[in-house]
Parts: C-alpha cells; sequence; structure tokens
C-alpha cells in the first residue's frame, strides 16, 4: 500500500478543519469545492457567498477593512459591502468595484439582485470567486423576514455579475490620510461612478504643469514620497480599470490639513489616450526620473555590486526629508506609528519583497554599511524594516529614511553621501534589540465588539510576527487572527468578544511570547497596551 506522506496528512488536515470551522470571516480557511456544486446562468457568473461580522453590520462596522474605505456602514455604501478573494479585490484594484448579486437555490432567497462593494481582502476562498458579505448584504438576498434564516444557512451558492457604480449626488472624493506632511501625501479615493475602482493616481502640484505618478499603499489608497516639500494645491488624476481619467483640478487646497475630506466638482470620466502613447510615456518616465522614492523604477545589473563573504550585496536609496523618517511619523505599509521618535529613531527603510515579506518581514533589524563612495564611512548602522518598496532597483533594496541613509557617511559628510544618488551597500539580518521596551500592543481605531485589530512592536530577537492568536476571557482556547496588513492583526467574529485578551505572538524564528490578559476588560480603541515581557 502506497506510504501516506506528510503532505497527505497536511491535506486531511486542512479538509478536516475545513469542516469544522465557524462560518463568519473575511480570512476563514480554505475547504474544497467543485464546479458541480454550482449553478449557472448565461448572464451571470457562479461563486460562493458567506457572511461575517454582526447579523445586521457591514463586516467590521466602519472600517472598510484591506480596502481603506471608512465608514461603510453609513452612505453610500449602507453596510452593502463584501470581501472578495483575489479575482475580485485584485490586488487593491478591485477595491470600489461593483456587483450585482443574488441567490436562488436556498428556498429562503428571494432570486432578487442586490448591488454590493468592494471594500475588503477574502484571503482563504471556498470558491473560484467567494464573496464574504456582510450581514446586512447576505440577509439582503433573502424573502422578506427570511433574513435571519438564509443567514444560517452556511456556504450557500450565488450568481454576480459586474456593475457600473451609481452614488447619487456624490462627487468623487479624496480623503487626505494620517501621518501625511510637506513630503509625504497619502490620499484615500472613493465614490468613483462606473467601474468603481481606480488601477493610477497622479498629482500635480502647483504651477508644476506635469503629473508625478503616486503608488499604491494598500488598497484603496494612494501615496507619493517625495524628496522636496509638496507645493499645493495639488490636483488629482484618477485612471479606473476601463483606461478612463477625471482630473480634479486643485482639489487639495494649500491650507490642507491631515484626516480630512476634499470632494472634487466632477465625475465625469474622459476616454484616456491610446495604450502605445502610454506605454511611450511609462518608457520616457523610466528614463527621466528621479532618485528619492521608494516607488522608483530604474535600470540595474549585478555587476555593480560590492560582495563580501560575510555581507549580503544590496543597493540603497532615500526619500523623505534629509534628516527625517521617510515619511516622518508613518509607518507605511507596516503600520507602525511615530517611527521618527525612539526606539525607532527615524532609523527606517522600506524594504522590497524579499526584506518586507508581505508584510511579515515588518520589524526586522538589519545592519548596513556602504564602502564604494568617499563619504561612506564603512561602519554598520542599524536600520528596522517599516514600509513596503514596490520597485526595486536590486534583487535587495533598502530605501532608506534620510537618517538612515546619511548615517552611513564619514562624520560632518552625511549630505554628500546623500546627494550621491543610488548606491551600492551591504547588509546582514541581526537581532532586534529595544532596550527598556517591553513587547507593545496598540488596538487600531475601528476595533468594536466583533471585530478586534491589533498593532504589535517592539519585538526583541527576529523583530517580525508571523502569527499572532487571540484568548477570550474564561476561553481557555486560542483564536488564530489574521493579518490585515503589514503588522496589524485582525478577528473578525461572529459574536461578542469576551475581553481581557490574552495575546500569543509567534516570530520568524518560531518561538511564542503570550501576554497574558494583556488588553483589559475596559479597553478602547486608538489605546497602547503594553505587555511585562519580552523576547
Amino acid at each position: 500500500m502506497a506510504s501516506f506522506s506528510s503532505s497527505n496528512a497536511l491535506a486531511l488536515g486542512a479538509l478536516v478543519f475545513s469542516l469544522l470551522v465557524t462560518y463568519g470571516s473575511c480570512a476563514r480557511p480554505a475547504v474544497n469545492f467543485t464546479a458541480s456544486d454550482f449553478t449557472a446562468d448565461p448572464n451571470w457568473e457562479a461563486a460562493r457567498a458567506t457572511w461575517y461580522g454582526a447579523p445586521t453590520g457591514a463586516g467590521p462596522d466602519d472600517d472598510g477593512g484591506a480596502c481603506g474605505f471608512k465608514n461603510v456602514n453609513l452612505p453610500p455604501f449602507s453596510a452593502m459591502t463584501s470581501c472578495g478573494n483575489q479575482p475580485l479585490f485584485k490586488d487593491g484594484k478591485g477595491c470600489g468595484s461593483c456587483y450585482q448579486i443574488r441567490c436562488q437555490k436556498h428556498p429562503a432567497c428571494s432570486g432578487n439582485p442586490e448591488t454590493v462593494i468592494i471594500t475588503d481582502m477574502n484571503y482563504y476562498p471556498v470558491a473560484k470567486y467567494h464573496f464574504d458579505l456582510s450581514g446586512t448584504a447576505f440577509g439582503a438576498m433573502s424573502k422578506p423576514g427570511r433574513n435571519d434564516e438564509l443567514r444560517h444557512a452556511g456556504i450557500i451558492d450565488m450568481q454576480f455579475k459586474r456593475v457600473p457604480c451609481n452614488y447619487p449626488g456624490q462627487k468623487v472624493t479624496f480623503h487626505v490620510e494620517e501621518g501625511s506632511n510637506s513630503v509625504y501625501l497619502a490620499v484615500l479615493v472613493e465614490f468613483e461612478d462606473g467601474d468603481g475602482d481606480v488601477v493610477q493616481v497622479d498629482l500635480m502640484e502647483a504651477n508644476s504643469g506635469y503629473w508625478t505618478p503616486m503608488r499604491e499603499s494598500w488598497g484603496s489608497i494612494w501615496r507619493l514620497d517625495s524628496n522636496h516639500r509638496l507645493q499645493a494645491p495639488f490636483s488629482l488624476r484618477i485612471t479606473n480599470e476601463s483606461g478612463r481619467t477625471l482630473v480634479a483640478n486643485q482639489v487639495i487646497p494649500a491650507n490642507w490639513v491631515p484626516n480630512t475630506y476634499y470632494r472634487s466638482i466632477i465625475h465625469t470620466m474622459m476616454a484616456t489616450l491610446p495604450s502605445t502613447v502610454v506605454a511611450l510615456g511609462a518608457l520616457l518616465f523610466l528614463l527621466l526620473a528621479t532618485c528619492g522614492s521608494c516607488a522608483r523604477p530604474v535600470s540595474f545589473n549585478a555587476s555593480d555590486f560590492t560582495a563580501d563573504p560575510n555581507w549580503d550585496a544590496a543597493r540603497a536609496t532615500w526619500y523623505g526629508a534629509p534628516t527625517g523618517a521617510g515619511p516622518d511619523d508613518d509607518g507605511g505599509a507596516c503600520g507602525f506609528k511615530n517611527v521618527n521618535l525612539p526606539p525607532f529613531s527615524a532609523m527606517t527603510s522600506c524594504g522590497n519583497e524579499p526584506l518586507f515579506k508581505d508584510g511579515k518581514g515588518c520589524g526586522s533589524c538589519y545592519q548596513i554599511r556602504c564602502t564604494n563612495n568617499d563619504a561612506c564611512s564603512g561602519n554598520p548602522e542599524t536600520v528596522i524594516i517599516t514600509d513596503m518598496n514596490y520597485y526595486p532597483v536590486a534583487k535587495y533594496h533598502f530605501d532608506l529614511s534620510g537618517t538612515a541613509f546619511g548615517a552611513m557617511a564619514k562624520p560632518g559628510r552625511n549630505d554628500e553621501l546623500r546627494h550621491a544618488g543610488i548606491i551600492d551597500i551591504q547588509f546582514k539580518r541581526v537581532p532586534c534589540n529595544y532596550p527598556g521596551q517591553k513587547v507593545t500592543f496598540h488596538v487600531e481605531e475601528g476595533s468594536n465588539p466583533v471585530y478586534f485589530a491589533v498593532l504589535v512592536e517592539f519585538e526583541d530577537g527576529d523583530g517580525d510576527v508571523v502569527q499572532v492568536d487571540l484568548m477570550e476571557a474564561n476561553s481557555g482556547s486560542w483564536t488564530p487572527m489574521r493579518e490585515s496588513w503589514g503588522s496589524i492583526w485582525r478577528l473578525d467574529s461572529g459574536h461578542r468578544l469576551t475581553a481581557p485578551f490574552s495575546l500569543r505572538i509567534t516570530n520568524e524564528s518560531g518561538k511564542t511570547l503570550v501576554a497574558n490578559q494583556v488588553i483589559p476588560a475596559n479597553w478602547v480603541p486608538n489605546t497602547y497596551y503594553r505587555s511585562i515581557i519580552q523576547y
């Protein structure tokens, strides 16, 4: 008889677990499915649906999850929202897309179409297309008075089709995100009629006459890291999936402030240039782009690197203020806060994928040094990964804060080194060490009795976190949390969570740390809670 391999055991374990899990989370472990389970219609696509959060809620009540939308329980979202798996979420470019959904096979289904908006990511689909709906949206597919009956049906077959978004009376809206400053601007884009999604955002500074591409930070939030003080008012140009554009002239005023909405006065998408012209423009931009952004695409070749048997070769750039922390007090794609203050002390870096590791590299510590430039000291300096670098110029690319880049220089030659452009460096992974600091948990804004999100900071040793688990008061069992983005972990619950909470974190080396009842019974969002233990 054929041997029962470890992979067979894992597959069987996954299947058993999938049969035992309760329904109701964007991050539910995958279960098996076959196409024969689906109902088909020539004008609709087959899918499966689940729901999570409160029965009549918006998933996490007022949080748009991985898309970054705010107040999705209020109009025009009105809680008619859904997590989408990758074919729907599209790495964030599906955020804001509108779909009609309907169900027919269950006796409680009405068969009538309802429109939902993609506002979050579903990481563990149960079908090729999987809508993990808010309780409100799931119940809306039922016959009158049978909402709860349908919500108790578990995973159901449904159909869907893409439809234009329509927000009567709403104009395209830009929310300037917290942490934006004179050299770093992040905006959330909402309420786009038509496709509803955004595939590119460009910014024009006052009197500049040219567009600067922004980069997708996460979800529907776009950002620009600048090596100079940005001159407002700003015009913004958005491009949707159909290639049509909208220009909001000077929509961000000269006196803009973070955490504020700015509404455009137009909502018409214009036809864009032919793709050949766009491609030529992109090529010219690559040739002309200046140094100094996490999102800078440039060419490189291996012969440019310096090697050392005890170190790995890399390249380095810098962005933000010359003596700043990149975006001064924003941890970017990791979610860390106040990275200009101790213990980060602005010694931070964006890392490309081998360093960022889909967010699991957040908080990792590296020693870096440079020797090729005359201004280099050759002395090692320690930096922490706090952000993602989407367009690397090398296999390993550190896009450093101005402070960290200058720290590699000989005394008094910091500015000289910062003017050197892209430089060769070496790096090696080192343990993190935060003297006097305990592992800290920040309960994120939007957390509520059925949705809990926490930022994990200041882990000695590996510095990074690969898993977080939560234990409710007197439950005796650990519930896995899911990585929301960066170093922020979340739990979407089908019931009211009972505090105090204990948290268990696991680092890349497999070591665990348990912070017993670190989140008290009277916890409140947007608050730090410090453990009494450390790796």
